[in-house]
């Protein structure tokens, strides 16, 4: 009778950790501000979404650095890297919002919910390549799992919405992306992405 009462207990907590959060998959769309294969512009009207921060960033190397500012600096030429010494998972970005929004309202100002990102090392094929590459992100809104990101393995840019999954945000709100699964580089284990951009859009009256 007493280990009867003990399953009773653990399997409702075991079944309670286990949450089931909804999985986004990335499709393939060209980002509009790209002006050429390497040199990219802020579109007219258009601002950033948020502040960007990480858990670490690669070492530079002489002139070349990996911060985390250069995800969305919307240059081809740059990239962010994790410093993690292992392969990369359980890192982390985390963006602070910069003002509110409201998905599926009136207002046609504002953040869409859409996400750009190159992932991995646009600089040529033998960069992508042998850089590791996101597979798939966890994203938390203000510390709660809300869905996780299920990215292809290409060099070009991608889009993902998260509208489905958050229905608003407003100033001071974070979002983590944890990195939860990655593909491996053919020569070093650094997770690499090139840019990752949310925008804000203020219509023309």
């Amino acid at each position: 009778m007493k280990k009867l009462i003990q399953i009773l207990i653990i399997v409702p907590a075991i079944s309670f950790s286990q949450q089931n959060i909804k999985a986004i998959n990335a499709g393939i769309k060209d980002y509009p501000s790209l002006v050429s294969d390497m040199e990219c512009t802020w579109c007219s009207g258009k601002i950033p979404v948020g502040n960007f921060s990480s858990s670490s960033n690669l070492k530079s190397e002489g002139k070349v650095n990996y911060d985390i500012k250069n995800i969305n600096d919307v240059d081809l030429r740059t990239v962010w890297s994790e410093g993690n010494a292992n392969d990369g998972v359980g890192e982390f970005i985390e963006l602070i919002i910069s003002s509110e929004t409201e998905f599926g309202s009136d207002n046609k100002d504002g953040f869409n919910g859409q996400f750009f990102i190159m992932n991995g090392h646009f600089k040529n094929d033998a960069a992508f390549k042998n850089n590791s590459r996101v597979k798939s992100f966890k994203v938390y809104h203000n510390g709660f799992p809300v869905c996780t990101v299920q990215l292809l393995d290409i060099r070009t840019f991608q889009i993902f919405d998260l509208k489905s999954a958050i229905k608003s945000l407003k100033a001071g709100d974070k979002l983590k992306f944890e990195i939860v699964d990655i593909y491996p580089g053919l020569k070093f284990k650094d997770v690499v992405i090139t840019e990752l951009i949310g925008e804000y859009e203020y219509k023309k009256q």
